[in-house]
């Protein structure tokens, strides 16, 4: 069959959601938090690792078991006080996330499109899927649809996922062209806690 210009254009125009950035893929994401044991501050858990800069502007590797607050005293393991007890908290906090995640889909919530107006219900219009809300002219869709909770999903699994955090990283590394080597990078006890969390969130 022979595909309209439109088609074509649209075909041209498409770019896989792979080949975006984490931050303009999962930018819509609830993100994983973590509470530091050491600080007290929840924080949004960065994956394996992060780019830290110093005040000259030069860049280093840090690893995501470490809590991302700046004041934070110890920052290692997120206030844990051994590998073994820092990836039972995070494979906990994880859990919670996916059950409120799909607690969520099957409750059938219906939120208005309108940002500006936030309304959460389960109630329908008898006029069809238009917001409740008086003097709203949003729309009411899925809170979460089949196609939400892929995409957060798939934001769990490259959290841990170590050769991803490779690619990204990479390229936001600004002066450094040589091929990022993440095991020389982290601690192994480190890259073992992130080889666990992953195969955990590749079964979810």
């Amino acid at each position: 069959s022979t595909m309209e210009g439109g088609e074509e254009e649209l075909l041209i125009d498409y770019k896989p959601a792979s080949l975006d950035s984490d931050e303009q893929r999962f930018k819509d994401v609830e993100k994983l938090k973590m509470r530091c044991f050491s600080c007290n501050t929840e924080q949004e858990f960065p994956g394996v690792a992060r780019i830290v800069s110093d005040g000259s502007g030069s860049q280093s590797i840090m690893s995501g078991l470490c809590c991302t607050n700046k004041n934070c005293l110890n920052p290692a393991l997120w206030g844990s006080t051994n590998h073994f007890e820092c990836f039972s908290r995070i494979e906990n906090t994880s859990s919670i996330w996916v059950h409120n995640l799909m607690s969520r889909y099957y409750e059938g919530n219906l939120k208005c499109n309108d940002p500006s107006c936030g309304l959460v219900t389960r109630q329908v219009s008898v006029a069809g899927g238009v917001c409740l809300r008086t003097g709203c002219t949003g729309r009411l869709v899925p809170y979460e649809a089949e196609r939400d909770v892929q995409v957060h999903l798939k934001y769990l699994e490259t959290l841990f996922n170590m050769k991803h955090a490779e690619g990204q990283l990479q390229k936001k590394m600004s002066v450094d062209d040589r091929k990022l080597d993440l095991s020389r990078q982290i601690l192994s006890h480190d890259r073992t806690v992130f080889g666990a969390l992953h195969k955990s969130a590749q079964r979810v």
